[in-house]
């Protein structure tokens, strides 16, 4: 089974709030491309994703579309635990909510 973690993280009101995605393989079980979709509410919207240092060691790119991101490569190298990914959002400057909930889904690794 892989496992995506998504971190916490907190800022300010018309600010900026940075996460880390981190993977964790259980099982044995391996992954070498992984793609998701980040569900933001109306109080959130998506700044930037960069690789982590699990995604950077196995060699991979990122393709970001949108909501939609994919960590990929040409190679067959694993991506080994730790981070994938981190996610800059922008906040908006009137948040309906306090804690704002950031998911990701449509999570396909293969």
């Amino acid at each position: 089974m892989i496992l995506v973690a998504v971190g916490n993280g907190s800022g300010v009101r018309g600010g900026q709030v940075s996460v880390d995605l981190t993977i964790a393989s259980t099982d044995g079980d391996q992954c070498t491309a992984i793609q998701w979709n980040f569900n933001l509410t109306s109080d959130l919207t998506l700044a930037s994703v960069v690789l982590g240092n699990a995604a950077v060691v196995a060699s991979k790119s990122l393709s970001v579309t949108g909501n939609l991101c994919i960590v990929f490569g040409v190679n067959v190298t694993a991506i080994g635990d730790g981070i994938l990914a981190r996610a800059t959002f922008n906040i908006a400057a009137n948040p309906v909510a306090v804690n704002i909930p950031l998911a990701i889904t449509s999570m396909v690794a293969s």
